[in-house]
């Protein structure tokens, strides 16, 4: 999978996944949710919470996929919030 870059930041994954849809998160080394802070977000990655491919932002360049327990902890992630 890949990410293809349209019109500025705008993003489609290959699975089909957009911002408007399931969507793109921060994300650390292992593909795991981070807060967009300066002091929990230090890798310029995002994962794409639909397939669980995260790639570097500038590059657009698939970094890896996420294993079983980061997908599991970004599947629930937003459960925090509830």
């Amino acid at each position: 999978m890949s990410i293809i870059q349209r019109e500025g930041d705008w993003m489609l994954c290959e699975c089909g996944n957009e911002p408007h849809t399931d969507g793109f998160f921060t994300c650390d080394e292992t593909g795991k949710i981070v807060e967009p802070t300066l002091t929990e977000w230090t890798t310029n990655l995002y994962v794409c919470v639909r397939c669980g491919h995260y790639f570097d932002y500038d590059t657009f360049t698939t970094v890896g996929i996420t294993d079983d327990e980061t997908t599991h902890y970004n599947d629930n992630y937003w459960s925090n919030y509830q």
